[in-house]
């Protein structure tokens, strides 16, 4: 990991339910506009998000959702 990464990596931790929940980003998924990884007792979600500008002959916004 670079110092660079060091430097944007941020994580704020609380107890919640009985378990630490914590909260990370800044440090994973570069290419994607935002990415958190959220863990709470043994579970673990990584979320990210891509976005672009709309276009103008565009009549709606597709959605895409995937998860494994």
């Amino acid at each position: 990991m670079t110092k660079l990464s060091e430097e944007k990596r941020k994580r704020v931790e609380i107890p919640f339910h009985g378990a630490d929940l914590s909260i990370e980003t800044g440090w994973i998924a570069k290419q994607a506009h935002g990415c958190a990884i959220v863990r709470h007792g043994e579970t673990i979600v990584m979320a990210t998000v891509c976005g672009a500008d709309a276009r103008p002959d565009q009549s709606f916004f597709p959605l895409t959702v995937e998860y494994r």
